[in-house]
C-alpha cells in the first residue's frame, strides 16, 4: 500500500490506495537507462553516442585504475535484470512503441524478482537469528 499519492483537487491528506505501485529508485534509473539505450540504437550510425555504445578499445590496455566494465557490459547487465534478451536488443529497440512495451514488461519482471529476492533475503536473515545458538549445553537441570 502506498501513501505517497494523495487525492487531488482538495487539500485533504486522505491517502489514495488505488494509486498503483510506487516506483523504486532502481526502477526509475533503469527505466531512464533503457529508454536512452533505445534512443541511441535508433540513431544514425555516424552519431557519436551510437559509436560510443558499440566502441571497444582499439590499441593497448586499460590503464591502472580505469573502469573495468565498458558501457556495453552495463547495458547487458541491465537487460539481464529486466529479462530482455541482449541478442535481440537491436530488433526490439528499432521500433519505438514496441520498445516502450518491452521496457515496461522488463521493469515489471525486475520489480517482481527484486521483491522475491528481498523477501527470500529477509526470510534467511530471520531464520539465522531465530535458530538457537549451537555449542556446549549445560547438563544441569533446575
Amino acid at each position: 500500500m502506498s501513501f505517497s499519492v494523495f487525492t487531488g483537487g482538495t487539500r485533504s491528506l486522505t491517502p489514495r490506495c488505488d494509486a498503483g505501485p510506487t516506483l523504486t529508485a532502481w526502477n526509475l534509473v533503469m527505466q531512464r537507462q533503457l529508454r536512452w539505450i533505445g534512443h541511441v540504437i535508433r540513431m544514425q550510425s555516424n552519431r557519436l553516442p551510437r559509436r560510443i555504445l558499440y566502441s571497444e578499445l582499439q590499441h593497448g590496455q586499460r590503464a591502472p585504475g580505469d573502469q573495468k566494465k565498458r558501457f556495453s557490459d552495463h547495458v547487458k547487465a541491465i537487460l539481464k535484470k529486466c529479462s530482455i534478451p541482449p541478442d535481440q536488443l537491436e530488433i526490439l529497440a528499432s521500433e519505438r512503441v514496441a520498445w516502450k512495451d518491452v521496457c515496461e514488461e522488463g521493469l515489471t519482471a525486475f520489480d517482481t524478482n527484486y521483491d522475491q529476492e528481498a523477501e527470500a533475503s529477509r526470510a534467511r536473515r530471520h531464520m539465522i537469528t531465530s535458530t538457537p545458538a549451537s555449542g556446549p549445553r549445560c547438563h544441569i537441570s533446575l
